[in-house]
């Protein structure tokens, strides 16, 4: 791989992280999450239909919060 390739890798992992750590904190809704990750609407769909196929976070409506597989995601 890369050296591209692993910072590019290492700058998404850290967004991933930083969603779930906002999930932790408390719910969000999809604007909430779209304002405070800066991510683009499809890319953050993307995050959140990942997190919601490995049980790491529900969307119910617009609200996403984390699940305990999520919490224990971010203890590692």
């Amino acid at each position: 791989m890369t050296p591209q390739k692993v910072r590019k890798m290492s700058r998404v992992l850290e967004k991933l992280d930083r969603m779930l750590e906002l999930l932790a904190e408390r719910e969000r809704t999809f604007d909430e999450l779209k304002a405070e990750t800066s991510l683009s609407e499809e890319t953050l769909n993307a995050v959140i239909d990942f997190f919601v196929t490995h049980d790491f976070a529900e969307r119910r409506n617009d609200h996403v919060r984390i699940t305990e597989s999520g919490r224990k995601l971010l203890e590692l």
